[in-house]
Formats: C-alpha cells, structure tokens, sequence
C-alpha cells in the first residue's frame, strides 16, 4: 500500500473529487486571480490621474491591494474556526458584495 494513501485527509484522484470538479475549482480560482489584476490596471490608472506619477501609484495600489489581503487574511483566521454555519454566512457574503457593487457602478 501506498504511504501517501495511508495519511488521513489525503485523497487519490480516484476518491470523492472528480476532475471536472477540480477544473471547475481551478477555473475559479483563475477567474479570481485574473479579476485582481484587472482591478489593479483599472486602480494604477485612475490613480496616475490623480497622482500624476506612474511609479508612485503603482507602488500606492500594490500596498493597499496586498495589506488588505494581509488584513483579510489575518481577520478570517481568527474567527474561521468559529463559525457553526458556513454556507449562512457565505450567504451573507455574497448579498454584501452584491450590495458593494451595486453602489460602485451608480
């Protein structure tokens, strides 16, 4: 038998997880990644009108985007664990970002 098949937690690709599944989780996770990226290109833009330095507001965005990463980060590890009903608060998530967005494009 396989030590890495003994390990608890550890899964084989032929167990619960699908492929379809993890391209599905894998194509989230690149859609997230691609948005940041965007958004940054839309932030240094709009900031080198304000600014006038292109240097200076890339530099400016970078450490906002990656302190509130940082922060959220640090804030969800503290309180992941006690949460009793993810998909609740999941919920709540998405009607909050809804709500941001809504009041963004206006």
């Amino acid at each position: 038998m396989d030590e890495r098949n003994s390990q608890p937690g550890f899964e084989t690709a032929g167990s619960d997880l699908t492929i379809g599944v993890s391209i599905f989780v894998l194509g989230c996770f690149f859609l997230s990644g691609l948005t940041g990226l965007v958004y940054e290109i839309l932030w240094t833009r709009m900031i080198v009108k304000v600014i006038g330095s292109a240097p200076f507001s890339v530099s400016i965005i970078l450490t906002v985007f990656m302190g509130g990463l940082g922060l959220g980060s640090f804030l969800a590890s503290r309180v992941i664990d006690r949460i009793k009903e993810p998909p609740r608060l999941l919920r709540l998530y998405f009607r909050f970002y809804s709500l941001c967005l809504n009041h963004s494009t206006r």
